[in-house]
C-alpha cells in the first residue's frame, strides 16, 4: 500500500463518518423542526398552512375560494404560501367559507397577528398621515423660502427638491395604505 492510497483511504473513511454524523444531526434537526413548528395543529403553524389545510378539508379549490372572495387565484396561493397576508375582512370571510373559527386560523401566528394589529391601528395610521402632511408642508415652505433667499444656488434648491420628493412619496404611501 502506497502512502497516497493510505492517505486517501483514511480520508475517505473520515469523510464518510463526518457525512454520517451530519446526516444524523440533520435528521434530528428535521424532526425537532417538524415537531416544534409542526404540521397539523402545531403551536407555531403559520397562517398560510392553516388556510391551505382548512381549504382542503372543506373541499374547495383555490379558484372557488378566490371567486367567493372576489380575488385572484394567485392571491389565494400567495396567502397559502406565506408570501402575503390576507386583510382582516378576508380572514373573517375565509373563516365563514371554511366553517372554521378565527382562533383556529389566527392564533399562534405572530406575523399574522402583527399584520392585523398594524392594519387595524387607526390612531397610529392617522399619526403617520399627519406627520407626512406636516413634512410636505414644511418642505414646500423651505423650498419657497430658499428660492427667495438664495435664488442663484441651484445645489441647495436641488437638495430641498429631493427631500420634497421623498416626503411626497411617504405621504402618497400613507394615503395608498388607507385606501
Amino acid at each position: 500500500m502506497t502512502m497516497s492510497s493510505a492517505f486517501y483511504k483514511g480520508r475517505k473513511r473520515s469523510f464518510t463518518s463526518k457525512k454520517q454524523r451530519l446526516s444524523r444531526n440533520f435528521d434530528g434537526l428535521k424532526k425537532t423542526t417538524v415537531a416544534e413548528f409542526g404540521m397539523k395543529g402545531g403551536k407555531f403553524l403559520n397562517i398560510g398552512k392553516r388556510l391551505k389545510d382548512a381549504r382542503i378539508e372543506s373541499g374547495y379549490t383555490q379558484e372557488q375560494v378566490a371567486e367567493q372572495l372576489d380575488v385572484s387565484r394567485q392571491t389565494i396561493s400567495s396567502w397559502e404560501n406565506g408570501r402575503t397576508f390576507p386583510d382582516i375582512v378576508s380572514v373573517v370571510s375565509l373563516s365563514d367559507i371554511y366553517d372554521v373559527s378565527l382562533d383556529v386560523l389566527i392564533k399562534g401566528d405572530e406575523k399574522m397577528l402583527e399584520h392585523l394589529e398594524e392594519s387595524t391601528n387607526i390612531v397610529k395610521s392617522n399619526k403617520k398621515l399627519l406627520f407626512a402632511i406636516i413634512a410636505n408642508v414644511l418642505t414646500a415652505i423651505a423650498m419657497i423660502g430658499l428660492s427667495v433667499i438664495v435664488p442663484s444656488n441651484e445645489y441647495v434648491l436641488a437638495g430641498v427638491f429631493c427631500v420634497m420628493v421623498i416626503a411626497a412619496s411617504f405621504l402618497m404611501n400613507q394615503i395608498v395604505k388607507r385606501i
